[in-house]
């Protein structure tokens, strides 16, 4: 398998609401759409050697700073599950994707089917 190379220069893009400012990066391409979202505490800048794995194999990865952490902004009235899987289900369909994969770990992997689940009114198939 060839080298691949680690990039960290991606331009951060935000997402603004009424409620506060999302930062994010963008792989960009027309692939399947991949949402990396770091745990609790840290920042998008943990995937930053998963990126070009993924990008490599096809993906447009977009890695997003939750609520509080990094490049977003930190003074949000809701810290919550429910609040951070809206953020991201937002960021989603701010990206004009309607087929989304989230990875992650922690409280805010799980967010966006949380939310999913909750606006859905359904039950999951299978989980984790």
């Amino acid at each position: 398998m060839p080298a691949i190379e680690v990039k960290s220069d991606l331009p951060p893009h935000y997402l603004d609401s009424s409620a506060g400012r999302l930062a994010y990066d963008d792989t960009g391409g027309t692939g399947p759409l991949v949402i990396a979202v770091p745990r609790m505490g840290d920042l998008r800048r943990e995937y930053r050697y998963l990126t070009p794995v993924l990008k490599t194999a096809g993906y447009r990865v977009v890695t997003v700073d939750i609520r509080g952490f990094g490049e977003t902004s930190a003074k949000w009235s809701d810290y919550s599950a429910h609040a951070v899987g809206s953020d991201l289900l937002r960021l989603a369909t701010h990206l004009g994707q309607t087929k989304d994969i989230f990875i992650g770990n922690s409280f805010a992997a799980g967010a966006p089917l949380w939310q999913h689940m909750t606006l859905q009114n359904a039950q999951p198939r299978w989980c984790c």
